[in-house]
């Protein structure tokens, strides 16, 4: 991740130098700060709400160059590396399909309880329309974002029923979610076990759950590689090249695939997952400060 920043913010230097060259009426400059985002979407009930999304705190850093059509009006784009994401919850009803050591997967249903933190970086692209009145700019526009990584890491408690009716005693588990690299029914049972009985039988199931555990076949990516939504901001100028100010970020597209995106509370009548529809956006707040020359 260093190695992607680095090389990221380089690059973005002699882009920078190259197109300062071009034009007086062209300038440059660099920003970063922290943005506050959540991923906004639909939840499961059961006659009340089974999740939550939270806003999670992040970090954006890049650059930006700007073309005066007159003093006060102009456009400007902008590269940014950029933090997005969401808190996500449930807690009630549903279901668990765990693979075991022997190489078995148990099909479980009870109340569970998951907390993921969700961290997405994205290589975003403002592209916005500008005003200056006084030290004050007005901005508006589009945002278009390209993933660059996608994990997640929180925990799993479970408790419930087998399929024949015996009790499974509460247990819980890590997640460890790399969505951009982690395969389906993939874990590491090095990385340690757990031991639950299920109709009487000891079953050995990995400690740490990985993105796809539960899938047994290839369905694509979680997250969608491409994002696009609507910018609005304003700035105050200490000087004239010193300025704070904060931007707000609407999502247009759905972020998740469809392919993942599947009930958490329950199976079909033949033990297959059920499709959702739900449109889940990305909604972020960023803060910065920043130079333009």
């Amino acid at each position: 991740m260093k190695r992607f920043i680095l090389a990221f913010l380089v690059i973005s230097f002699f882009n920078l130098q190259n197109v300062a060259a071009q034009a007086q009426t062209l300038t440059y400059g660099f920003k970063a700060g922290l943005s506050y985002s959540k991923i906004d979407g639909p939840s499961e009930n059961n006659g009340t709400d089974l999740e939550t999304n939270d806003f999670a705190n992040g970090f954006f850093v890049g650059a930006l160059f700007r073309y005066w059509f007159t003093d006060l009006v102009g456009i400007k784009w902008e590269l940014l590396y950029a933090q997005k994401g969401t808190d996500y919850n449930f807690a009630g009803p549903g279901y668990q399909i765990l693979p075991t050591q022997n190489g078995n997967r148990l099909n479980l249903t009870g109340n569970q309880r998951i907390n993921l933190s969700i961290s997405n970086a994205y290589l975003d692209i403002p592209i916005l329309v500008y005003g200056k009145f006084g030290k004050i700019e007005i901005e508006g526009g589009i945002n278009i974002g390209i993933l660059a990584s996608s994990r997640a890491q929180g925990d799993l408690s479970f408790g419930g029923q087998s399929q024949v009716g015996s009790i499974v005693n509460e247990f819980s588990a890590a997640l460890d979610y790399k969505y951009k690299r982690d395969n389906p029914g993939e874990v590491d049972f090095n990385r340690g076990t757990t031991v639950i009985n299920v109709d009487g039988i000891p079953n050995s199931i990995p400690e740490t759950l990985t993105a796809y555990y539960a899938f047994t076949e290839d369905r694509g990516n979680y997250f969608s590689t491409i994002d696009f939504g609507l910018n609005a901001g304003a700035y105050y100028y200490w000087n004239q090249g010193l300025f704070l100010g904060g931007r707000f970020n609407y999502g247009l597209t759905d972020v998740t695939e469809e392919g993942y995106d599947v009930s958490r509370v329950e199976l079909d009548a033949s033990g297959n997952f059920i499709p959702r529809s739900d449109k889940d956006r990305n909604i972020s707040m960023q803060f910065s400060i920043g130079f333009s020359f």
